[in-house]
């Protein structure tokens, strides 16, 4: 399966989640899209949570060993490098003010036949119509979701404050040694090879 996606940056706030989550749910099958949310504050960097995805689509969908029984909580575990669901869900969303990280992902076989050979819909439209539904969760968020595109997600990598690198530092299992020997600079390259040792330990 060859993956497509996009990610962005969202700054909300949610009321009730059962209900945001259950919206979300809406969207993403309407779309036939997989839609991931990420605390913002624990993500290093779009390199960090591209090497997620690659990850999770090579064991969800090519390699079929998945951890998860759903692509989006795949994501996540590898994200976090952890196969506990209930310790990764605790990086998504959740109720009160968020800043997160959205992934939108589509396999690039889900537009339908006649769609393709029509071309009446490009993946940029679908895309668009998947980030028009967020943005228009209003009931569920209280007020509208302000989405950010790639180019302003390339910041995450420098929202790098002293809190947040030890925040990753903890949740990574970072030692201060490895910080002195690699640099905080470098501290994304250790996340990704964090997530890259859940294949090793499974």
């Amino acid at each position: 399966m060859s993956m497509d996606y996009r990610i962005y940056r969202g700054d909300f706030e949610i009321a009730d989640e059962r209900s945001f989550l259950a919206e979300i749910r809406k969207i993403a099958g309407s779309s036939s899209a997989y839609i991931i949310f990420f605390d913002r504050n624990s993500i290093a960097g779009c390199d960090h949570i591209r090497a997620a995805v690659s990850l999770a689509d090579r064991s969800f969908f090519e390699c079929k060993t998945p951890i998860s029984n759903s692509f989006e909580m795949e994501v996540l575990l590898y994200a976090f490098g952890t196969r506990q669901t209930g310790f990764a869900s605790g990086f998504g969303i959740h109720k009160g003010a968020n800043e997160s990280v959205i992934v939108i992902c589509m396999d690039n076989d889900s537009i339908s036949g006649e769609d393709r050979e029509k071309k009446t819909e490009s993946f940029d439209q679908v895309f668009g119509r998947v980030i028009s539904g967020i943005s228009s969760l209003e009931e569920c968020t209280g007020k509208e979701i302000h989405l950010f595109g790639e180019e302003d997600c390339r910041n995450i990598a420098g929202e790098r404050s002293a809190d947040k690198i030890s925040r990753l530092a903890e949740i990574f299992s970072i030692t201060p040694r490895e910080l002195e020997v690699c640099g905080e600079e470098r501290i994304e390259e250790i996340v990704i090879e964090r997530c890259a040792l859940l294949d090793v330990n499974r």
